[in-house]
């Protein structure tokens, strides 16, 4: 592997651990200028008298405090959600007239998505960006949104509707809000597909089996790794290029767009489309941290939260294809699959969604996902 972007990842990976080892106090990511996080959130507000944030910057305000939101997030530059946050950040900061900073760690510079939301549910960190594979840890009902070709692209409209206006957006929202999370965005990461390294070249549906791929700690998508035939290797992120390289793993599901910009063509040489769920990327906040703001500032949150999220979904859908087509001018070869072998593939990872939901939480969600796809 030419190690001209690292990946973009594995340069981030020391720096995400000395923040970790050091509780993030005293310590600065690359590329940026912003402090370090605060080893409470509450404590992150700043008198607009003085003038400055604990980066020393002006962000004097007329309206009054400055309230400092850093948000963590395991996203690219370039892919879609990425630039969901970027819009947020771009439109709550003109919102409030200064009176919000929003501090974007991208490329997991303060640890993997897991770990950053599981900050901002202690309360060490404002808010994070997660995927709702890694969600799971904390609200187990989103397991029901990575059983295997649960949802659709021609329903997508459908489903948006019921997250944003209606009772899956009201269910899922009461289950975050009951362990700690104010859901600001659920932004479009898209439809995953699995890509994999030299070793595992795909050619078709039984390429699969024997080979081992990475997996989040989604039960689902561990099930639908394995009834597909190979091993599910559950690991970290910033563990997963290393072990793409020495052949631990042979690949993982991911989408086109993050593949494409966090430089994983440069060690992965085979993609098959299987599009076989959809994963979301939320972004939250501590829901202490959020209920302690001052009225208009939470609107000013929820708003920009709302139009940056709209704003992301088009940029999902518009940039999708064009990065496929980048990776395979980079010499990733992709195998699509026809309607047959995509049915074959539904029928045999069908039988996980009976195993997996085990709980009431679970099938209510699945209920719900269903009735958008009707």
């Amino acid at each position: 592997m030419t190690r001209g972007n690292a990946v973009k990842i594995m340069g981030i990976i020391g720096v995400a651990g000395m923040l970790a080892l050091t509780g993030c106090k005293g310590a600065t990511a690359p590329g940026t200028s912003q402090a370090p996080v605060q080893e409470k959130v509450q404590t992150n507000v700043q008198d607009s008298g003085s003038g400055e944030t604990n980066a020393g910057e002006d962000t004097r305000a007329a309206g009054g405090d400055v309230y400092t939101i850093k948000l963590a997030s395991p996203t690219y530059s370039g892919e879609a959600v990425h630039e969901g946050i970027e819009k947020f950040k771009e439109l709550a900061e003109s919102y409030s007239d200064g009176r919000i900073v929003i501090e974007h760690y991208d490329s997991a510079q303060l640890g993997s998505d897991r770990d950053t939301t599981e900050q901002v549910q202690q309360g060490v960190l404002e808010a994070s960006c997660c995927s709702s594979s890694n969600f799971v840890s904390f609200v187990p009902a989103f397991d029901a949104l990575e059983l295997p070709y649960v949802t659709s692209r021609d329903k997508m409209d459908a489903f948006n509707s019921s997250l944003d206006d209606g009772e899956l957006g009201e269910f899922f929202g009461e289950q975050l809000k009951q362990v700690g999370f104010q859901p600001i965005m659920y932004n479009m990461f898209g439809y995953r597909i699995f890509c994999t390294n030299e070793k595992a070249p795909m050619n078709g549906i039984d390429s699969f089996k024997g080979i081992k791929l990475r997996t989040t700690e989604s039960q689902a998508e561990m099930a639908t790794v394995e009834a597909l035939g190979a091993s599910a290797m559950p690991l970290a992120w910033a563990d997963t290029i290393t072990a793409i390289e020495q052949n631990t793993v042979n690949g993982w599901a991911t989408t086109d767009s993050y593949a494409k910009n966090c430089g994983a063509y440069e060690i992965i040489q085979n993609a098959i489309d299987t599009e076989h769920n959809l994963t979301l990327h939320l972004v939250v906040m501590n829901k202490a941290y959020y209920d302690s703001l001052p009225a208009d500032i939470q609107e000013i949150i929820m708003r920009a939260g709302k139009e940056a999220m709209d704003f992301e979904r088009d940029y999902e859908k518009e940039t999708s294809k064009k990065d496929r087509q980048f990776m395979m001018d980079k010499g990733v070869h992709y195998y699509l699959l026809s309607n047959e072998e995509r049915q074959q593939l539904m029928d045999i990872t069908r039988p996980t969604w009976d195993k997996l939901m085990d709980s009431d939480v679970k099938k209510k969600a699945l209920e719900m996902i269903q009735k958008t796809q009707q």
